[in-house]
């Protein structure tokens, strides 16, 4: 496998290293992936011999969560963990009565649902609030055949009802908490 010498890690502890040099007592805040990403960073950063001072190491979402918090509790808001998020959608599924379905018709029994089925469908909804698709967008998904699907038309079903849940719930998930985030920054930044 061929690495870009533009993007090694050697290269993006040297940037770091140099924004460290540039910026001393300056708030930085380094957004990683996650934490491990993160501690390899700053643990590569110091074995180069480079100090560093206020220097932040965060995710996406630890920061939008913060920034978003003060407004969750004013709306008396619940920050939902993934693990909560995979529970709700195992509810739903265990609920959904056998005429109302179509492509899960079959698929929906309890043994499905513990080998996996709602992780799968908890990740699929979750990466959907995400990027921003909304349930109607979902129903119209055609099949291999241009029509509209029944695998489409469940999954916009159990997409309905799990943002029902969440709202119901005052659940904030990762897609709330970033839009939620998104906003305040907006409204606070520098004209």
């Amino acid at each position: 496998m061929l690495h870009s010498p533009v993007m090694s890690p050697s290269y993006v502890v040297r940037q770091l290293a140099q924004l460290c040099i540039d910026h001393p007592l300056q708030t930085k805040i380094l957004l990683v992936p996650g934490v491990r990403a993160g501690n390899d960073l700053t643990t590569a950063l110091a074995r180069s011999g480079q100090g560093w001072t206020n220097l932040r190491v965060t995710t996406p979402i630890l920061l939008a969560a913060e920034e978003a918090e003060p407004q969750m509790a004013v709306r008396n808001g619940r920050r939902l963990q993934p693990e909560g998020g995979r529970r709700l959608v195992e509810g739903l599924l265990a609920a959904w009565p056998d005429e109302e379905r179509r492509y899960f018709r079959s698929a929906v029994g309890q043994a499905q649902v513990d080998r996996g089925l709602a992780p799968s469908l908890y990740a699929t909804l979750d990466a959907m609030r995400l990027a921003g698709v909304l349930p109607e967008h979902v129903v119209n998904l055609a099949d291999g055949e241009g029509k509209p699907g029944d695998k489409a038309a469940d999954l916009a079903t159990i997409y309905r009802r799990y943002g029902e849940l969440l709202q119901a719930g005052s659940w904030w998930d990762d897609a709330a908490t970033f839009a939620c985030a998104l906003t305040l920054a907006s409204e606070h930044a520098p004209k």
